[in-house]
């Protein structure tokens, strides 16, 4: 980490680029918004819109994915729309969500949802099959 800093460092200090501030900097200007309670308040703010995207995606993903696992049908009909949203990244939906929801908590929350609740619904659909699969199996003693 240290040499990280230090080729940072020297590397705004030999090329002469006046656009990027130096480590020295940086520490600077994070004191000043610690010491004037911004950097409190907008860490806050991050780990809100997070956390309730996060739970959202967990409410709605674990279930859903349990859902489509159990009932066969369910699966075949929407597995394959799961799989092809899914790649879709997180930053594509920006657009998207700044229509729909504007430019403020609502929309990150929205992001974060997104880029969430895909992972999980097809993390929870191959849980919830490899379980019926090794549920099912004969054990290697029978």
């Amino acid at each position: 980490m240290a040499a990280l800093l230090l080729l940072w460092d020297l590397a705004i200090r030999l090329g002469g680029a006046p656009l990027l501030p130096g480590p020295i900097a940086v520490a600077r200007a994070i004191m000043e918004l610690a010491e004037n309670g911004f950097l409190v308040r907008h860490v806050v703010a991050s780990l809100f819109r997070v956390t309730w995207g996060y739970l959202l995606a967990v409410a709605v993903g674990v279930p859903f994915g349990i859902l489509l696992a159990w009932y066969r049908r369910g699966g075949l009909a929407l597995g394959p729309l799961v799989e092809i949203v899914r790649p879709i990244s997180a930053l594509a939906w920006i657009p998207l969500a700044i229509l729909w929801f504007g430019v403020g908590d609502l929309s990150s929350v929205f992001i974060i949802f997104i880029a969430s609740v895909l992972p999980l619904t097809v993390s929870a659909m191959s849980a919830v099959a490899a379980y019926r699969r090794r549920r099912l199996a004969p054990s290697p003693a029978a």
